[in-house]
């Protein structure tokens, strides 16, 4: 079985080694693996987190990006400076009317604030471009992927169903919670034209939001 593992994101914690032992008894060491990755990256490193994260220790080293290269060989990886992002004016217009600033939570604070917006969204445009370069090396060399997988970089896996039993006309979602379960999740080849419109789509869809 060919499979795409796509790494997205900040590459947080990536050099625990209970990550990486977890990505290669589930896919790297089980499937025929290629991996590519979008990552934030930037020197000074500076990341954004947002108003839950609950984070401790050195989340990001300045070797963590040659500790990814060399540990999970990636055939294709872009990097980008991280920055924020800020919703289109009628989609903010849209935010602001009905989220924003009506959710504080005792302990995170403010939850609906341009802060976690800008986090969010950098978390998508991350995911539309690992997709991208999946979709694009998969183009060039005519490779069918039988599942692409779209990882964070600091998710300890547990119980990973097998692929071969996996149904490839859906898409495989963690149920950790119902809102934006994003530590990891699979889908077949023909999936790739969603996730990796995952930004540009938000002009799209927003007015379609129940609850952020």
């Amino acid at each position: 079985m060919k499979i795409a593992l796509a790494f997205y994101g900040q590459p947080r914690y990536v050099k625990n080694e209970h990550i990486l032992k977890s990505y290669k008894k589930y896919f790297l060491d089980r499937y025929e693996c290629d991996v590519f990755a979008h990552m934030w990256w930037g020197d000074p490193v500076k990341y954004d987190t947002s108003s839950w994260n609950n984070c401790v220790g050195e989340m990001i080293s300045p070797d963590s990006l040659d500790f990814f290269k060399k540990n999970y060989n990636p055939i294709k990886l872009k990097t980008e400076e991280p920055r924020n992002f800020e919703f289109d004016n009628h989609v903010k217009k849209f935010i602001d009317e009905k989220f924003t600033g009506k959710r504080h939570c005792p302990k995170n604070g403010q939850i609906w604030c341009q802060r976690n917006y800008s986090n969010l969204m950098s978390h998508l445009h991350s995911m539309q471009e690992s997709s991208r370069i999946v979709s694009e090396y998969a183009d060039n060399t005519n490779i069918k992927y039988d599942f692409i997988v779209l990882a964070r970089y600091d998710t300890i896996l547990f119980d990973v169903p097998d692929l071969h039993e996996c149904d490839k006309e859906k898409l495989y979602l963690p149920c950790h919670h119902g809102r934006f379960p994003d530590v990891v999740m699979f889908c077949s080849h023909k999936h790739l034209a969603w996730s990796g419109n995952l930004f540009d789509d938000i002009s799209k869809v927003y007015d379609r939001i129940d609850t952020p």
